[in-house]
């Protein structure tokens, strides 16, 4: 076997070792992809229950922290940031803690204690908004309920003629 023949061969012997790495990692990235939705949303079931017992004035129970493996580096300080979605599971929590009746943007703040704290008054604000297009939460009278059956088909359901 002469020199030209051999690189040819290594070529192709290392183009399949790539393709079978490269799909190797695909796979990885999916399954860690849907670990973090599942992750996601579980945190966001335990902020929902959280935001619950805070708008009933129960102290929430700790949260376990994930232990950081040694050699590890110290997380860097920074400031406290909610995770996406917790703002909305805190209303939706809150106003089902109203029960049917709804509750107006102002009850919310209360309920959530923001009040007079201008970024968690507009957190709350677009919150509303996103869970009122979503179809999550109506809006009536100036009162935010849980949108549930037939009200939430209604307000889902374009107005008549347009289609």
């Amino acid at each position: 076997m002469n020199f030209r023949t051999h690189v040819t061969e290594e070529k192709k012997r290392l183009a399949q070792r790539r393709r079978a790495a490269e799909k190797r990692a695909t796979e990885i990235e999916s399954q860690l992809s849907d670990l973090r939705a599942e992750l996601n949303v579980v945190d966001g079931e335990l902020a929902a229950i959280e935001a619950y017992e805070k708008a009933r004035g129960e102290t929430p129970s700790p949260r376990r922290r994930r232990a950081r493996k040694a050699d590890a580096p110290a997380p860097a300080k920074t400031t406290r940031r909610r995770r996406r979605g917790s703002r909305r599971a805190e209303i939706l929590s809150a106003i089902a803690a109203f029960g049917g009746t709804g509750v107006g943007r102002g009850g919310i703040i209360e309920a959530l204690n923001v009040k007079g704290d201008k970024s968690g008054e507009q957190s709350v604000s677009n919150a509303l908004a996103a869970l009122k297009k979503s179809g999550a939460v109506t809006h009536r009278d100036g009162k935010y309920a849980i949108a549930t059956g037939d009200a939430a088909a209604a307000d889902a359901a374009p107005p008549a003629g347009i289609q």
